[in-house]
């Protein structure tokens, strides 16, 4: 029992450490995740104290990401593609860890350094359709935004450029990200100048000036740079001295060649030679390809060919050459890579316009449908509901008329009473009887007159031998024979399932109905059509429609009405 117990608690001792040493683990990282920003170099250092050989797996793609960041945010070249690889493919494989869009970026920021804009971009593309759009990774996704906007720039795709570039600013705090929004505007600016449009760039040239104040002394030069240039394009060549004068000896390395080449266009086109020729001399004895092209131009320009010496001109030509050379074989270079990326760039938004298009189509298809079964389903309500009603009025209407019936059949039989025992005595009093009782049929037949008279007819009819007999007979064509006690059944049938059916006729028609009419209106009283009577009868459609327009016109009613009528006695 002891030993069971001990063994017991040195497990829960187990867990207890291995998850502490997780959670300090998963801490540290956080804590170097945090460097990364503002000391990556720090960062590096404590990625390198970690032994990596006691790391899980989760931990251990953790410090790889890392590691890749730091040296990213140190600007160390990255130099292979490998280790990001491996790293998007297992981030892939494990979304729920949350770092997939961040590998991908990263997996971008390799591709660019390794010159291959085309892959970088697809990676910077799939890491913003993976960002989720919500205010807790909307900074990430500016980040990435920003990164993908100056890849664009670079690619000279300038509108789609600026669309990133300015969606990179939604929500920025310049107190927190001066620098990243400064420069931002500047590469707008850029973007909008190549459009040749001049009063866009303007304004964000000047929104970078404005906070250009929070920026240390080389990056603020760095931005006034580009304004001396955005007042040069603007033709005011006087402001634009005033603002480049100082700034070719003081502003950083990385911004040397441009701000000379934008000195030396403003001295020359201001009239100020030597200073011009001075700036455009110095741009080409840099050991840099940037902009070196830009001061052989202006030193062989129409306002320098009188200053500069022909001795001087013609040494320089040989250096021009090959200049212009270099340029044309790198041009070339980028323009095939150029090409490439537009391809896959526009590859690219046809599938994601194709996929939207798709979701829209699919989410208009799912609306359709449902609506179209709601709809089925008020109908089928409605219907249902219709036909409930049609039930409950059908069944108040048979309750009527068998009240009806009742009621009459009470008072045929009073008037038959009445009738007997006045007899040869007060035949007028008993003709008032008859003629009250036709005037009741008459009011109830009106009331009737729009009502279903199928409903009218007694179920017991329809579900009785007799009535199966005649439809069978119908159905095959087949006419009742002269020698035939059919009808016979169905007169006693009738009278059986309502009694006095045919003295009620007679009082209706007083009594002036053929037998061929009162047969006519047997068959009337289960219901039978014209054309199904004659059928039965062995006669035209004709005869019967002129048989029961006498039995309407004998009981003084509308031929519309007799049917309602007769299924009513």
């Amino acid at each position: 029992m002891r030993v069971a117990a001990v063994i017991v608690i040195l497990w829960c001792l187990f867990s207890v450490c291995s998850c502490g040493g997780g959670s300090r683990m998963g801490a540290r990282f956080q804590e170097i995740d945090r460097l990364t920003d503002s000391l990556p170099l720090e960062a590096i250092r404590s990625l390198d104290s970690i032994n990596t050989a006691g790391l899980s797996e989760k931990e251990l793609y953790r410090y790889r990401l890392l590691w890749i960041k730091s040296r990213d945010k140190a600007y160390i070249t990255h130099r292979s593609d490998t280790l990001i690889l491996d790293v998007i493919d297992y981030y892939d494989r494990h979304r729920s860890e949350g770092l997939y869009p961040e590998a991908l970026y990263y997996g971008g920021r390799v591709y660019s350094d390794l010159g291959d804009l085309p892959t970088a971009l697809e990676f910077f593309q799939k890491s913003l359709n993976e960002i989720p759009e919500d205010d807790q990774h909307l900074h990430f996704r500016n980040i990435v935004l920003n990164q993908t906007g100056r890849l664009l720039q670079t690619l000279r795709l300038d509108s789609e450029a600026i669309e990133h570039l300015e969606k990179s600013l939604n929500g920025g705090d310049p107190s927190k990200d001066a620098y990243g929004i400064t420069f931002t505007h500047t590469l707008i600016a850029g973007s909008f100048r190549r459009q040749n449009n001049n009063q866009l760039a303007r304004k964000h040239i000047d929104e970078a000036v404005k906070l250009s104040s929070k920026l240390n002394e080389r990056d603020r030069q760095t931005i006034l740079s580009e304004f001396a240039y955005m007042l040069y394009k603007e033709g005011k060549l006087d402001s634009a001295r005033l603002v480049i004068g100082p700034l070719p000896s003081t502003v950083d390395t990385f911004t040397v060649p441009f701000c000379l080449a934008v000195a030396a266009n403003i001295y020359k086109d201001a009239g100020i030679l030597d200073t011009a020729y001075m700036y455009a001399r110095r741009l080409t004895k840099l050991n840099t390809p940037y902009n070196k092209k830009t001061g052989y131009k202006v030193i062989f320009s129409d306002e320098l060919k009188e200053y500069v010496r022909k001795d001087t001109l013609l040494k320089l030509i040989p250096e021009y050459k090959q200049t212009i050379e270099d340029y044309l074989d790198t041009h070339e270079a980028e323009q095939a890579l150029i090409q490439n990326a537009r391809y896959n760039y526009s590859t690219h938004v046809r599938a994601k316009e194709k996929a939207e298009a798709d979701y829209r189509s699919l989410r208009t298809t799912v609306i359709v449908i449902l609506g179209s079964i709601a709809a089925l389903v008020f109908l089928a309500v409605i219907w249902v509901l219709w036909r409930k009603y049609q039930k409950t009025k059908n069944d108040s209407e048979v309750m009527e008329a068998m009240v009806f019936v009742e009621k009459l059949r009470e008072e045929t039989d009073q008037t038959e009473t009445v009738a007997d025992e006045q007899a040869g005595q007060n035949q007028d009093e008993a003709s008032e009887d008859t003629k009250d009782v036709r005037r009741k049929i008459h009011s109830h037949i009106d009331a009737l007159k729009d009502r279903n008279v199928r409903s009218l007819i007694d179920s017991r009819l329809l579900e009785s031998q007799v009535y199966k007999e005649l439809r069978d007979r119908m159905d095959s064509n087949e006419c009742i024979g002269r020698s035939d006690d059919i009808l016979k059944r169905l007169s006693e049938l009738i009278e059986t399932v309502t009694p006095g059916f045919g003295n009620r006729l007679d009082i209706l028609t007083d009594w002036a109905m053929s037998d061929r009419e009162r047969n006519v209106a047997l068959l009337m009283r289960c219901g039978f059509s014209n054309s199904q009577i004659a059928t039965l009868l062995a006669k035209s459609k004709s005869t019967i429609s002129s048989q029961r327009n006498a039995i309407a016109k004998k009981a003084g009613l509308t031929v519309n009405g007799i049917n309602a009528a007769i299924a009513s006695l």
